[in-house]
């Protein structure tokens, strides 16, 4: 799936939005890959960067937030760093596809201030960093209260509809299509749902079936059954292997319902079909 991102146009954006809240911001493409950055690096964060394993925390922490926002209900998510302080993340979807992610920080909430304060303390003094520089550091970030933070993500969500109604942040539906083609035939010997790929791809249930219309001339469900009785062909023309052997493999656990399936697609049993094609027949037939 290609998931196209014009960074110049993103990037006026961004800089729009860093104007009006004062707040860095991130965008990630859909594997959690940076994109764009405005805000600069705060000290504070520089700091706490100089420590590799504090970074490789810091970065795993975003991964994350990002995989939980994702997989829930929930299109942005608030959350505290391993450094203490607050980041904020929201998922850019077309429909139900994540295209990427957004992130909003660095600063401190409000209500945390104080415990923001001890914390930063205890990393100072466990990771053998100069408190006093930490702390002088954690001064220069914002602090904010929720309706601060709530305010700057309906500003931000705005800023993310129009980069996808203009076309900034758009999805190449064709090449998606042939990705769940090909996941057809990785798993076409197990059972495929509609729900199931929509939760899989996280597409909705009206992209899915417009995008194989438009590719295919079918629904989904339908290119499968095209898919499993080419094979079917295939194996009962070119192997030895038996109609049992065959109904498995294209996810057809009865030989009985398969043969009945097959006729009806063909207008003749496999046994039938494979004479006919010079397919080898094995004793058992």
């Amino acid at each position: 799936m290609e998931i196209y991102f014009d960074r110049k146009k993103l990037k006026i954006l961004v800089d729009v939005f860093y104007h009006l809240t004062h707040m860095t911001i991130s965008l990630f493409d859909n594997k959690m890959r940076c994109l764009l950055h405005t805000g600069g690096k705060k000290r504070y964060c520089l700091e706490i960067h100089s420590d590799p394993q504090l970074r490789k925390l810091c970065r795993r922490s975003d991964c994350e937030n990002a995989k939980a926002v994702k997989n829930g209900g929930n299109c942005r998510r608030p959350y505290l760093c391993p450094a203490g302080i607050c980041d904020a993340i929201a998922a850019i979807r077309y429909e139900n596809i994540t295209l990427g992610y957004c992130m909003i920080g660095k600063f401190v909430m409000k209500s945390m201030a104080a415990e923001t304060e001890r914390t930063v303390r205890r990393i100072a003094e466990e990771n053998g960093m100069n408190t006093e520089t930490m702390l002088n550091a954690l001064s220069e970030l914002p602090v904010l209260s929720q309706k601060d933070v709530d305010a700057a993500f309906l500003c931000l969500e705005a800023f993310l509809q129009l980069a996808c109604r203009e076309g900034n942040i758009r999805i190449d539906l064709e090449g998606f299509v042939s990705e769940i083609d090909s996941y057809f035939d990785k798993h076409i010997g197990e059972t495929i749902t509609v729900a199931g790929l929509c939760n899989t791809f996280h597409l909705s249930r009206s992209s899915l079936y417009d995008a194989f219309k438009k590719n295919f001339g079918m629904g989904p469900l339908d290119r499968l059954e095209w898919k499993r009785l080419d094979l079917a062909k295939r194996l009962l023309a070119e192997t030895h292997m038996q109609t049992g052997e065959i109904a498995a493999a294209i996810g057809r656990k009865s030989t009985s319902y398969f043969c009945k399936w097959f006729k009806e697609k063909t207008g003749m049993t496999p046994l039938c079909y494979r004479k006919t094609h010079g397919g080898p027949i094995s004793p058992e037939e």
